[in-house]
């Protein structure tokens, strides 16, 4: 069994500046705490080969690339907020969620940035060409981006699977988060964002004719569920999912034998 610990590599700090260790004898399994009471947050880690380790530091804003038998990290991309879900794209590289910050990341294979996507976002930074932060006035904006993959579509039978498709989890605003980050009640006004009141998963594209991403269409799921991961399913097992949900939803509905 493989081990990195982040205490042991220079982040040995809660986000209040106070020093914490943990116990690599200790089963941590059992044991719950919440994001504040953590050094780093690491939320996801994925193998960029079989020799590195990439990973998102919540509360460093970071992607963090760790090597296997040295234990020796790199920081491949900073400048993020509360990052999550480092994943691998469909064709070679890599896509991540800036969940703070309302963006999604595509990267290279090398972990260069190849585009930066921000849906109904008022922040627009240049990086040249289309590798700046693609922005669109759809009404559906990007929340809390929680988790974010890549798909590419199109006539399977003639390979003409060349339309990329980007299906994301929009939560709501973690107000806690905002408040905490930018001194305000989530309103809109002056350099605050505005409060996201509902959860979605949201499928975009990239629109030729306008040079931008945009919104194709968006399932809402309300407010009360905070939904963590969005994944890529067959036709086959969503189908029988859908079967026995219809199954488990008319046992509920009909009344109990006598």
């Amino acid at each position: 069994m493989w081990s990195w610990w982040a205490t042991e590599n220079g982040y040995d700090k809660l986000p209040n500046g106070t020093p914490h260790q943990t116990d690599e004898e200790k089963d941590y399994r059992d044991y719950t705490s919440i994001a504040r009471e953590h050094t780093t947050h690491v939320n996801s880690a994925i193998y960029q080969d079989s020799q590195f380790i990439l990973a998102t530091f919540f509360h460093q804003g970071i992607l963090l690339r760790i090597e296997k038998d040295t234990g020796e990290s790199q920081v491949v991309l900073d400048g993020l907020k509360h990052p999550h879900s480092i994943r691998r794209r469909a064709r070679g590289g890599f896509i991540l969620c800036d969940s703070f910050n309302r963006r999604i990341i595509l990267l290279d294979e090398d972990l260069n940035t190849e585009k930066i996507i921000a849906i109904g976002s008022e922040d627009h930074q240049d990086l040249g060409g289309d590798r700046g932060i693609q922005s669109t006035n759809d009404t559906c904006t990007l929340g809390w981006v929680q988790d974010a993959f890549e798909v590419w579509v199109g006539n399977s039978e003639e390979g003409n699977e060349n339309e990329q498709r980007i299906f994301c989890l929009s939560n709501i605003d973690v107000k806690s988060w905002l408040e905490e980050e930018e001194g305000s009640d989530g309103q809109e006004g002056g350099d605050n964002k505005t409060l996201v009141k509902e959860n979605r998963i949201i499928e975009i594209r990239w629109d030729e004719d306008q040079r931008r991403y945009v919104v194709v269409d968006s399932m809402r799921f309300g407010q009360q569920n905070h939904l963590y991961a969005v994944q890529q399913i067959s036709t086959e097992v969503a189908l029988r999912w859908q079967e026995q949900w219809s199954t488990h939803l008319i046992r509920e509905m009909l009344p109990s034998s006598p």
